[in-house]
């Protein structure tokens, strides 16, 4: 990758218009006018299934507003094994990390299922962020609940098996939504569950 956002299309996806998200997520979590002004960030892309948007490692710092689809983050594990660490959906934000600190990519992003985001290139995602307390404050709060939920995530793979983990993330995702409309494929629900 060259250090800026990717730019595969996929056709025939969903148009990339406006959307109800979960008031969990970034998008659902700001109000009306700060969402707009976000989603005037950037440009909006289509991927199909199984596109990498992020590698683990690599030195880009764009971020992708999710708008619809559902993506999963994964680690490489010392043995090479990829591991599960996040499941993400429309109404949801990743990049941020490598936006905020400009360090490597932390996990390697690809998506399960068609995907539509919008692009927004590091500058333009820290000015709006410094412009707007409000959603910096929204963003604050994302990153902070990820690291609630990764807390828990590290409790459940020590402390429960795999079905009990495989159920938790199923009822993540299954939450009532109008944007999340495409469910997980089955390898991002097995990596869940410590399989992959």
């Amino acid at each position: 990758m060259d250090g800026t956002a990717p730019r595969r299309r996929a056709p025939g996806l969903p148009p990339a218009g406006d959307g109800t998200w979960p008031g969990s997520s970034l998008l659902g979590s700001l109000t009306a006018p700060a969402r707009g002004r976000l989603l005037a960030l950037g440009a909006v892309r289509r991927y199909e299934a199984d596109h990498v948007l992020m590698r683990e490692g690599e030195r880009t710092a764009f971020v992708l507003v999710l708008l619809h689809g559902v993506v999963k983050a994964t680690g490489r594990a010392p043995d090479g094994r990829n591991a599960l660490l996040a499941v993400r959906m429309g109404g949801d934000l990743v990049g941020e990390f490598a936006a905020a600190d400009g360090g490597p990519r932390s996990a390697t992003v690809t998506t399960c299922g068609d995907v539509v985001a919008r692009a927004v290139g590091r500058e333009e995602f820290l000015a709006c962020t410094r412009d707007d307390p409000g959603i910096a404050h929204a963003v604050n709060a994302a990153v902070v609940a990820k690291l609630r939920a990764a807390n828990t995530h590290r409790v459940d793979f020590t402390g429960c098996d795999a079905a009990t983990r495989l159920a938790r993330v199923l009822h993540q995702i299954v939450r009532p939504c109008p944007a999340r409309r495409n469910p997980p494929c089955r390898r991002c629900c097995a990596g869940s569950a410590g399989r992959e």
